[in-house]
């Protein structure tokens, strides 16, 4: 998608990206990328001890590298560390399709703008042969300070000598931040029994406080992973579209996908802790735990819950492998950086046999009677769609991609199930009205905060213009002359007993 929207273009019989035209004033032609190789080779040699890197880190950290160029520290790494995650951004998109599937990349991704790829989440950032590139050093502490729970940001340089001899000088820069590593309970509550939720509750709430931003309140943890508040507001508009998911399903209201009545059930990304309760409540002798970014889960739970805040699902867990009955995952979209790896690990910690249910909505707009073209409501989507996409966390849904990935994960017996969601009562049926009067009150506490961080983190929009936007597509929403729906979609995958 990144070379077509941004094609390459000739210029003195070199090959250039036209992605920011002229912010690199380097080629990115096949010739370029070889000489690239040849210095990251050069670099490794150079070296005395490791050749990748010398600052301190974790085997199964989480690495970011600045200006990947064709990604092969980024490959040698996710190589070394099959535990660790490792991301690469460019301006080019010239990195391998064959790479670990530890290892994603993201192009034409520019630094120098304003990133969204989660503050205080990276236990290693890498930035090599960039001087010549960035126009101004100073912002790139600001904009990717060490995060207070990692280890290093490293940075390598090569530059020749001022009077233009062969000589080269390479510096390694590292800027210590003593490491805060997350809860012990994380890696300790499966051995030996979970730690009480208000200890955690509690734990959380001083060492990650709320922040507000256009006045709303979002949490501080690994600030800007998630774009979406954690407020009261936000809050009822999670349990609203719990509710719609209860009332769309046909038959059992809280998942699909085959499991004990008395099994272990993990949610991902659990918000209020709603379907977890319900699940607690439904089965007494299950044991159901919730994981979540913002410690906003209630403290008065059945005794069988458990909730777990804060906790990145994205980062490495130590929450037993071959353990879960099934694991649960709700409105994903817009918050997940690299969904292969996820569903890996996820994989992973399922019992042999035990099953996984994702559910999630496509926002795109449709229509069967009339074009969307020129409306509010599809212009508002086409922004989101790009902001979310610009800070690595696209909330745009494509149930072919979620297939494959399931699929190369290791899953089998996938079932894709769809449902129509109407953005008001327009449909003749009794149920899709019921539905539709849900999903018209889930979409009207919606459009303001999926838009306010993305819009104007990403476009630096004000917030005059965010409302104004908002408004207008609340309006059409409500009009029953619009008959635009969204789809739902609901998967199982099983994990095989063999």
């Amino acid at each position: 998608m990144s070379s077509e929207k941004q094609p390459f273009y000739e210029e003195n019989g070199r090959m250039y990206h036209a992605y920011r035209k002229g912010v690199y004033m380097l080629p990115c032609d096949e010739q370029e990328q070889d000489r690239l190789d040849i210095f990251h080779k050069l670099f490794t040699v150079a070296r005395v001890s490791d050749g990748l890197m010398y600052a301190p880190h974790p085997r199964n950290g989480r690495f970011l590298d600045l200006g990947c160029g064709t990604g092969i520290w980024a490959i040698d790494v996710a190589n070394k560390y099959p535990d660790a995650f490792v991301v690469g951004v460019d301006l080019a998109p010239i990195q391998p399709s064959n790479h670990p599937k530890n290892c994603e990349f993201y192009a034409p991704f520019d630094f120098e703008s304003p990133w969204a790829m989660g503050e205080d989440s990276w236990d290693l950032i890498h930035l090599q042969m960039m001087f010549g590139n960035g126009q101004t050093g100073q912002r790139l502490p600001a904009m990717a300070s060490p995060p207070h729970d990692s280890y290093y940001s490293q940075s390598l340089a090569s530059s020749r000598s001022r009077n233009n001899s062969d000589a080269m000088d390479i510096y390694a820069i590292t800027d210590r931040d003593p490491p805060a590593r997350e809860p012990s309970g994380y890696s300790q509550w499966y051995r030996n029994g979970s730690p009480s939720v208000n200890s955690i509750h509690s734990k959380s709430s001083e060492k990650q406080p709320f922040y507000e931003e256009n006045g709303r309140m979002y949490h501080a943890y690994r600030k800007g992973v998630y774009m979406l508040p954690c407020d009261e507001q936000e809050q009822d508009r999670l349990d609203i579209f719990h509710k719609l998911f209860t009332v769309a399903r046909v038959s059992d209201g809280l998942m699909y996908a085959p499991h004990p009545r008395n099994g272990r059930f993990l949610d991902l990304g659990c918000g209020t802790g709603i379907w977890a309760i319900d699940v607690a409540n439904k089965y007494p002798d299950a044991f159901v735990v919730g994981v979540d970014l913002a410690p906003i889960q209630p403290s008065n739970h059945p005794k069988n819950c458990e909730f777990y805040a804060p906790f990145d699902f994205e980062s490495p867990w130590a929450m037993g492998e071959d353990s879960w009955d099934l694991i649960h995952l709700q409105m994903g979209c817009g918050s997940v950086m690299g969904w292969p790896n996820l569903y890996r690990r996820i994989f992973a910690h399922l019992r042999p046999g035990a099953w996984f249910e994702q559910v999630e909505i496509d926002f795109e707009p449709r229509c069967d009677d009339r074009p969307l073209e020129g409306l509010a409501i599809r212009q508002w989507y086409q922004y989101l769609k790009q902001a979310t996409q610009d800070a690595m966390r696209p909330i745009n849904h494509n149930s072919r991609d979620t297939i494959r990935d399931l699929q190369e994960a290791g899953f089998t017996d996938i079932d894709h199930q769809m449902v129509g969601l109407p953005l008001n009562p327009w449909h003749q049926d009794e149920h899709e009205r019921k539905v539709a009067r849900w999903y018209n009150l889930a979409v009207s506490e919606s459009i303001e905060s999926l838009s306010m961080a993305p819009f104007s983190r990403i476009f630096n929009w004000d917030l005059d213009r965010i409302r104004r936007i908002s408004s207008e597509v609340k309006s059409e929403a409500f009009n029953k002359e619009i008959h635009a729906y969204n789809i739902l979609h609901i998967y199982q995958a099983r994990k095989p007993a063999n």
